[in-house]
C-alpha cells in the first residue's frame, strides 16, 4: 500500500488552512459589503417610488378638499375659481398617475431585490465565518502534526537493524 507524504501533507493543511481563513474571510467580507450597498440602493429607490405615490396622495386629498369647498360655495365668482383651481390640480394628477404607476412597479421589483441581497449578505456571512472556522481547524491540524513530527527522531535508513 502506497504511503502518502505525511510532512508534505502536514504542511498542505497547516498553510492551506490559513490560505482558506484569511481569502474565505476576505472574500466574504467584500461580498456582505457589495451586497449590503446593493441593498442600500434597492431601497433609495423603492423609496424613491414611495415618494411619487405619496404625491399623487397629497394631489388627491387636495382634490377632495377643493370638490368639498366647491359644494359650500354660495358666491358664484369664488366657486368658478375654485372649479377653475380643481379642474387644473385634476390636470395636474391625471400627469402624476403614469408615474405613480411605474413607481409601484419599481417599488415591487426592489423591495424584492431589497429581501434578495439582505439574504445575499447574511450568506455570505455564513460562507465567510466556515471558510474562517475550517481553515482554522486545518491549519492548526496540520501544524500540530507537523509540530510533532519536526520534533520525533528521525530514522535513519539502514543505521537501525
Amino acid at each position: 500500500m502506497a504511503e502518502l507524504p505525511t510532512d508534505k501533507l502536514c504542511k498542505f493543511f497547516a498553510v492551506g488552512g490559513i490560505v482558506i481563513a484569511v481569502l474565505g474571510g476576505t472574500v466574504a467580507v467584500e461580498r456582505f459589503h457589495q451586497a449590503e450597498l446593493r441593498r442600500i440602493d434597492a431601497d433609495e429607490k423603492a423609496n424613491a417610488a414611495k415618494a411619487a405615490y405619496a404625491r399623487l396622495s397629497a394631489a388627491i386629498d387636495r382634490q377632495v378638499d377643493l370638490s368639498k369647498s366647491v359644494r359650500a360655495e354660495a358666491n358664484a365668482t369664488k366657486r368658478a375659481a375654485l372649479l377653475a383651481d380643481f379642474w387644473k390640480l385634476n390636470d395636474e394628477t391625471k400627469l402624476l398617475m403614469p408615474a405613480v404607476d411605474t413607481a409601484i412597479v419599481e417599488l415591487k421589483k426592489h423591495g424584492d431585490l431589497n429581501k434578495h441581497f439582505a439574504f445575499m449578505r447574511t450568506l455570505w456571512m455564513y460562507i465567510g465565518g466556515v471558510c474562517v472556522v475550517l481553515g482554522t481547524i486545518a491549519s492548526g491540524l496540520g501544524f500540530r502534526s507537523w509540530r510533532k513530527q519536526e520534533s520525533q527522531p528521525r530514522k535513519m535508513a539502514g543505521s537501525q537493524k
